[in-house]
């Protein structure tokens, strides 16, 4: 039995590549260890970076009596209504042979992560700092009582990439 059909242009090994690079890009929302240090009030380095503060803040540390406060997991999960969509056109956009569209649409969607896992540090819920580090804080000068966002700077190397695998 024939369908009539008739093939005019064999698109499949061009579709098939778009599908592969595709499936090869992540976008990765966090704060990267390369670019992560830490500068102390007086100048100096500090030995924790924001990679390793931001683990601890997400996930807590009971030797140091520091409970969690997930800002990093769930602000991502929020963005994803937002996210997603564009993450399906940077599909599209590759399907139809645009590979800088689809990039393009990854970056959105890094950028409405990155946005989200911000916005989540300043809204919490969090539990509350204890009253010695908010002593501690009003020492320094700080009234903040944001138990994620101190001097602001692990929240300002929170970014993302659009990376192969």
């Amino acid at each position: 039995m024939k369908s009539g059909a008739k093939m005019t242009k064999d698109s499949m090994a061009s579709l098939r590549k778009s599908i592969e690079d595709l499936s090869k890009q992540r976008v990765l929302v966090g704060i990267p260890s390369e670019e992560a240090a830490r500068v102390n009030d007086d100048g100096s380095v500090s030995p924790i970076n924001n990679a390793r503060l931001g683990y601890i803040v997400e996930r807590g540390s009971p030797a140091s009596n520091i409970p969690e406060r997930p800002f990093l997991v769930p602000g991502v999960q929020e963005s994803l209504p937002q996210a997603n969509p564009r993450i399906g056109k940077a599909g599209a956009k590759m399907l139809a042979g645009d590979p800088a569209g689809a990039e393009k649409e990854l970056h959105a969607a890094g950028l409405i992560a990155q946005a989200s896992v911000k916005r989540k540090m300043n809204v919490g819920p969090f539990a509350k700092l204890a009253d010695s580090t908010l002593a501690a804080r009003r020492r320094r000068g700080v009234t903040r009582i944001t138990p994620t966002v101190d001097t602001a700077n692990l929240q300002a190397h929170i970014t993302y990439v659009v990376r192969k695998k």
